[in-house]
């Protein structure tokens, strides 16, 4: 019975981690152009009243996948806040909910900026699609990194602190965070390198989550349900990759990635996996 258990809750783990290895790739095959590249910097992006293209960006679509995904985000760390004073436990575990908001309002003012075209900084004015430019390389290159170091160090401490110790997880992250800037600079088909710098980001954070959530003994906070989000968050990341215009674009494109990675993210915090937290206590 107790194998059976065990698979029972790591399963939706284990389908995790096969679509991400599909996921990785199929981000091999698009950034090599063995799959035709329909996105936008990387994303796929649904626009309105213009449909957004290589020519006008999003100057065209006063409403896009970006800016819904900004709102979508902005909800999502509303809602960490307000679990975070619906939380009964006695010592509330504050860390895990200030670096949840972090990461998502990080993701959505991420979007923010993809899609504006007043930033004052031309070479740093992206409206949803733009050559990268050495300038705005260099100057993105170490806050990409940073980023992705702190995600790492996100992931890692949640799922495996104190059973690896801080120096161990954070010499991991900084390897992590050197991969994906490896990865996403050497991304891209000729001429248009680096384009694909932020899914190589998500491609690489897939594997290091179902990783986590396969091998962590915080059953509750990776629980079943955290992977089943998880895994669609997975899926919905290899439509973008590779049917954007037939199926994810019509529908609002990159913007329900957001709303299943972040489901997932809520999912996951104290409030809902520990006991003391709410009257429901643990994740089924």
């Amino acid at each position: 019975m107790d194998v059976c258990n065990d698979i029972r809750e790591k399963l939706s783990w284990a389908v995790a981690s096969i679509l991400s290895l599909v996921y990785a790739i199929s981000f091999y095959a698009v950034s090599n152009g063995h799959i035709p590249n329909n996105l936008l910097f990387g994303f796929c992006v649904w626009g309105s009243p213009d449909s957004p293209n290589e020519e006008n960006g999003c100057t065209n679509s006063v409403q896009n996948s970006h800016k819904s995904a900004f709102i979508v985000d902005l909800v999502f760390t509303l809602a960490v806040g307000i679990f975070y004073f619906l939380d009964k436990s006695k010592s509330k575990k504050t860390i895990i909910y200030l670096a949840y908001a972090f990461i998502i309002l990080m993701h959505g003012i991420m979007h923010w900026f993809i899609q504006n075209n007043t930033v004052p900084l031309e070479t740093l004015r992206i409206n949803c699609y733009t050559d990268i430019q050495s300038d705005a390389s260099s100057f993105g290159r170490p806050i990409f990194a940073i980023f992705s170091f702190c995600l790492a160090i996100i992931i890692l401490g949640v799922g495996f602190y104190p059973v690896i110790s801080r120096p161990m997880i954070t010499i991991i992250s900084i390897i992590f965070a050197v991969i994906v800037v490896y990865i996403t600079d050497n991304s891209g088909t000729e001429g248009k390198e680096g384009e694909l710098i932020l899914p190589g980001l998500f491609v690489v954070a897939h594997p290091l989550s179902c990783i986590t959530g396969l091998l962590t003994t915080k059953t509750q906070m990776f629980s079943p349900s955290v992977g089943w989000l998880f895994a669609l968050c997975t899926l919905i990341g290899i439509l973008e990759l590779t049917l954007c215009k037939e199926i994810l674009k019509p529908f609002g494109g990159h913007v329900w990635y957001d709303v299943t990675l972040h489901s997932a993210v809520i999912l996951s915090l104290p409030y809902f996996c520990s006991p003391s937290a709410s009257p429901k206590g643990k994740n089924n």
